[in-house]
């Protein structure tokens, strides 16, 4: 409208206020003093005045209609209409049309067994009471209950899916049908709730879902796939180890088995208990006999010196010393060499031998049975439980929608809102004047 006129009269309209551009008055005593000195600027003051008439008839006719009077109120009543109408309808839709959620809470704890000690494996049986587990495996177990496995074991044995998704729900809480498996799980932690005490802790876990009993299968249903995956826990790594040392404790019973057999083979073969006594033993035969010969062998030349080499005592003396000297070598022979028989020295070298190894097996065997005594204490040590604090609850109130608390924070929220925003609509309006 402001192209059809003169530079003049627009610059005459931007230097007065906005009140003034539409004040009929004002224009038309304005009018009156120029009209003499300069008719065409009245003119077009005259033809502005008549556009604010038209103007305002106009605006007088959409008051009159159904569509004026609604957006006259609404302008009137900026903040029923911005505030109050929604916070109703938010309100009326959860009493009257929203599907009640129930919610079924339990409360869960990870625990392990006491620190005995390694030497001592007979405490692992020893009735002491179960010690807390630190917070990781908490952490651990959160995570587990609020991802795809859980989700994916719980809607094949409950049929999570078809419960929310069924077509009675309300159309904002129900799962839609064709819901993808990321959309699926983002409905799933909506509705599952993991609350976790750092002091102590345990574990609050709260589900809720359209039915009450239906609320109590999926909490007992999580209880149970959460024990199962924290006596897992671990479980691979020390059976394994176990594996391993019964593996090694079979090869080293085997080994000290074979040895000893061996050593006993050796022992009846020679016929003998202990080779190293009877070399010993031989060895004392062999000093005597040498002493015995010596000792003769004195008396000969004392008897030499005075009797006849031809005499019957000097005779049976000698054959004494034959005698004795045959018996030397032929002890000498059995612990050296002999044509037909192993020497006693060979013996005693490889009975050596084989109780060399016959002691190593040995002591492998019992390395590895206390190592394998170990292993299963570690085992054991690894091992968590599940400990139930609080059973399901049934539900029999509602527990969603919560519809004061919802309309009233609402209320609060969109009250701010609009109080901003009217806020910046009253400074732009006074930086524009």
């Amino acid at each position: 409208m402001k192209n059809n006129f003169s530079k003049s009269f627009n610059h005459f309209l931007r230097s007065i206020t906005q009140e003034r551009r539409e004040n009929i008055r004002f224009l038309t005593r304005k009018m009156e003093q120029v009209k003499a000195d300069d008719p065409q600027f009245a003119s077009e003051i005259s033809r502005y005045i008549d556009y604010l008439v038209q103007k305002e008839e106009r605006r007088s006719a959409f008051r009159e209609s159904i569509a004026g009077r609604i957006v006259n109120y609404a302008v009137q009543h900026l903040f029923v209409v911005f505030v109050c109408l929604p916070v109703t309808i938010v309100f009326c839709y959860q009493l009257l049309i929203s599907t009640p959620r129930y919610e079924s809470r339990m409360q869960l704890i990870v625990k392990s067994p006491p620190a005995a000690p390694a030497t001592d494996p007979s405490a692992i049986f020893s009735n002491i009471p179960l010690q807390s587990n630190a917070s990781p495996d908490v952490e651990l177990l959160e995570a587990h209950i609020y991802s795809v496995d859980m989700l994916a074991h719980l809607d094949e044995k409950l049929f999570l899916k078809d419960h929310y998704s069924k077509r009675d729900r309300d159309g904002v809480s129900r799962l839609p049908a064709d819901a993808t498996i990321e959309s699926f799980l983002d409905y799933y932690q909506d509705r599952v709730e993991v609350q976790i005490d750092l002091s102590s802790s345990i574990m609050t876990v709260k589900v809720d879902s359209f039915d009450p009993e239906y609320s109590v299968s999926v909490a007992q249903a999580i209880a149970s796939r959460a024990e199962w995956f924290i006596n897992s826990i671990g479980r691979g790594v020390a059976t394994q180890q176990v594996d391993f040392m019964k593996l090694e404790h079979d090869k080293a019973t085997q080994e000290f088995g074979l040895a000893q057999s061996r050593l006993l083979a050796f022992q009846r073969q020679h016929n003998i208990l202990d080779p190293e006594a009877e070399g010993l033993a031989k060895q004392q035969i062999t000093y005597s006999l040498q002493n015995e010969i010596a000792a003769k062998q004195a008396k000969l030349r004392n008897l030499s010196d005075y009797m006849n080499t031809e005499s019957p005592q000097v005779k049976s003396l000698q054959s004494e010393i034959s005698a004795l000297q045959a018996q030397l070598l032929s002890e000498r022979e059995q612990m050296s060499s002999s044509n037909d028989r192993v020497s006693v020295s060979q013996v005693m070298s490889d009975f050596a031998d084989l109780k060399i190894r016959h002691e190593l097996a040995s002591n492998a065997y019992i390395s590895t049975q206390l190592l394998l005594e170990q292993s299963r204490v570690d085992a054991y040590r690894q091992m968590k439980y599940l400990v139930v604090v609080e059973s399901p609850t049934t539900p029999q109130e509602i527990a969603y929608p919560r519809y004061y608390y919802n309309s009233i924070l609402m209320f609060i929220v969109m009250s701010g809102l609009f109080g901003v925003v009217r806020i910046v609509f009253i400074t732009i309006k006074e930086l524009r004047v």
